[in-house]
Formats: structure tokens, sequence, C-alpha cells
């Protein structure tokens, strides 16, 4: 398993991509620094107790400092890591309200026959006809 991490991790990510992406989304939302990404196999194919804990993690410790993507191909069972700029993914924008008269507006409401509205003084008016 060690000669063929890769193979293995892109088989999981293709099998398991919504609990990758939830583990994401949870570790992006809790500002963590670090997200391990292991694999758990038995030390021998009969012996349920024993297990060894496989690390991906180790592979990518190996690398020099940075900021790394893991990048799978949707036509190859691989996986790649890919190394990005130390700014990558930082958000630096602001959000400001809009000026007044570049708001969009909700429809005026339209009154059918029969109701009665009420005019710009905040008088009641009726259709004609009634009292």
């Amino acid at each position: 398993m060690h000669k063929r991490s890769g193979a293995v991790l892109a088989n999981e990510l293709k099998n398991n991509g919504n609990k990758l992406a939830k583990w994401t989304a949870q570790a992006v939302l809790a500002n963590a620094d670090m997200m391990k990404i292991g694999y758990v196999s038995r030390a021998q194919p009969r012996d349920h107790i024993n297990n060894v804990i496989l690390s991906i993690l180790d592979l990518c410790m190996k690398l020099s400092e940075g900021k790394y993507v893991l990048v799978k191909d949707p036509s190859k069972p691989q996986v790649r890591i890919c190394e990005v700029p130390a700014d990558a993914f930082e958000n630096d924008y602001v959000e400001e309200p809009l000026p007044e008269n570049e708001q969009v507006q909700p429809p005026e409401e339209k009154v059918s026959n029969g109701a009665s509205s009420t005019n710009e003084a905040g008088e009641d008016k009726k259709p004609e006809g009634q009292a």
C-alpha cells in the first residue's frame, strides 16, 4: 500500500468524495492549520485487532515549506500535489453596500379590482361605486 498510496488516495477520493468535501469544509470553517488524511489497514489480512495507520501526511511533510493543493484528474486514477502561491485562497474582499440609487428595489404590489388601497396622503380610497 505504501507504493500505491497515490492510487489508493485517488480511489478513496472517488468513493468518498462527499465525506472528504465535508471534512475539508469543516477544517476551513474551523480555520484549521492542518488536516491529516490517513488510512487504517490491517497489519495482517486475517488479524482484525492489530491495525496500522498509513498517512498521506508523511508524504506531504517531505515537501518544502509552502502551500499545496491536492488535484485529482477526473479521467485518471491519480492525485497530484501542486504548489500554489503563499497568498492563494486568502480573501481580501470587503463587501461595501451599494449606493441607494443602484440597489434593486422590490416590485411594487398592484391593486386588483374591488380592493381598497391607500393614496399618497394615507387615506383609504375605495373603487368607484362603493361607499
